[in-house]
């Protein structure tokens, strides 16, 4: 018995073991260089808002005025990685078991993109345009009710 429980236990040698990691850190490498990061968050808000009648350059002038305030740096490797993979992945219908997290942050940017929009302090209907008004950091805006304009 204790030959046969000897002879199934495989060691993997430390050789072995380095070059696995290796070869995982050049495919995640590999998958992060061939995914930007905003790309797919243009891909996401494009696909979030699509029923909305969005200003065309509403989605840029965000991305920019993101990156000029620092916004993405919370984002950081590992969480791009995520993004960028599980998209990809959510758009053929394969989901893992980091889904949630995606949702969560997908649902943070998203959230952010629409606050910075005029959608909640003008009274919307469908068709009317929405216009981007600047980037919301709730930090330096001033304290506003969203839904003070319910006037009918």
């Amino acid at each position: 018995m204790r030959e046969f429980i000897r002879h199934t236990a495989q060691s993997i040698s430390r050789r072995k073991f380095i070059q696995g990691g290796v070869a995982v850190t050049v495919l995640l490498f590999i998958a992060f260089m061939f995914t930007d990061f905003r790309k797919t968050v243009r891909r996401m808000l494009k696909r979030d808002a699509d029923n909305l009648n969005l200003d065309r350059k509403a989605i840029g002038q965000f991305l920019a005025d993101a990156n000029r305030e620092g916004y993405w740096n919370q984002f950081g490797l590992a969480k791009r990685v995520l993004i960028c993979v599980q998209d990809a992945l959510a758009m053929v219908g394969i989901h893992t078991p980091w889904y949630g997290k995606y949702l969560r942050y997908r649902n943070e940017i998203t959230g952010r993109f629409l606050f910075s929009t005029d959608l909640f302090t003008e009274k919307y209907f469908e068709g009317k345009t929405v216009s981007y008004l600047g980037f919301h950091n709730p930090y330096k805006a001033p304290c506003g009710v969203p839904f003070s304009n319910l006037r009918s």
